[in-house]
C-alpha cells in the first residue's frame, strides 16, 4: 500500500505535467482551400463544376487596316489606321519605338491594293491588308472668303478702298483659284 501523503504528491506531479502540455502545443493553422477541394468537385450531392476552358488570345491586328507604305532606309514605314477609330493612326517605322515591329512586306502586283504586312507585337503576330472601303481621302477645307463690304473696310483708312480682281480662263469660265484682294490707295493730292 502506497502511503496517502506519497500518493497526493504523485497525483499533484502528474496534474503539474498536464497543465504544463498545453503551453507546449502547436498553435492550429487553417487549412490551405485545396485540401478540401475534393468535397464539392467529387460530391455525390451537387453538379460537376462546369469545365474553364482558356479564351482564345486577343489578336491586336483585327483592329487595324493598312492605310500607307513607303520604303525607306532600312526597310518600310507603315502607317494603320484602327477600324473602330479612323481617327487613330499608327506609324511604323525601322528603328523607331513602336509597340508593333514589321515582320515582312508581301507585294502584289496585280492588284491595285494587294500589299499585306505582317506585323508582330511580343509574340503574337497578325498580317494586316489594305481595305478600300475604310480608305477615303478627307475633302479639302473650304478657303476663306474675301473680305467685302463694310466689314472689310472697317481697318482700313480713310479714302482707302478694297478691289477684288478675279482672274478668267479664256473659255469665259471663272479660274479655280480664291480672289485676292487689292488695295488701291487713294489718289495723291496735286499742287
Amino acid at each position: 500500500m502506497v502511503p496517502p501523503r506519497l500518493m497526493k504528491t504523485f497525483l499533484t506531479l502528474l496534474l503539474a505535467a498536464f497543465a504544463c502540455l498545453p503551453a507546449h502545443a502547436n498553435i492550429p493553422k487553417k487549412q490551405p482551400l485545396v485540401k478540401y477541394s475534393g468535397l464539392w468537385t467529387n460530391s455525390p450531392f451537387t453538379a460537376k463544376p462546369p469545365v474553364v476552358q482558356a479564351a482564345p488570345p486577343v489578336n491586336p491586328f483585327d483592329d487595324f487596316t493598312l492605310t500607307g507604305i513607303a520604303p525607306v532606309p532600312g526597310g518600310h514605314r507603315i502607317t494603320i489606321m484602327s477600324k473602330k477609330n479612323p481617327d487613330m493612326k499608327r506609324i511604323i517605322e525601322p528603328g523607331g519605338t513602336s509597340e508593333f515591329k514589321v515582320v515582312s512586306v508581301n507585294r502584289n502586283p496585280e492588284k491595285a491594293l494587294g500589299t499585306s504586312v505582317v506585323l508582330s507585337s511580343g509574340s503574337i503576330q497578325g498580317t494586316v491588308t489594305f481595305e478600300p472601303k475604310l480608305i477615303t481621302l478627307k475633302a479639302a477645307p473650304a478657303a476663306p472668303a474675301a473680305p467685302a463690304g463694310p466689314q472689310g473696310n472697317q481697318n482700313l483708312p480713310p479714302g482707302v478702298r478694297i478691289q477684288v480682281i478675279t482672274n478668267q480662263n479664256p473659255n469665259g469660265q471663272p479660274a479655280q483659284r480664291v480672289p485676292r484682294p487689292r488695295i488701291v490707295p487713294p489718289p495723291a493730292p496735286t499742287k
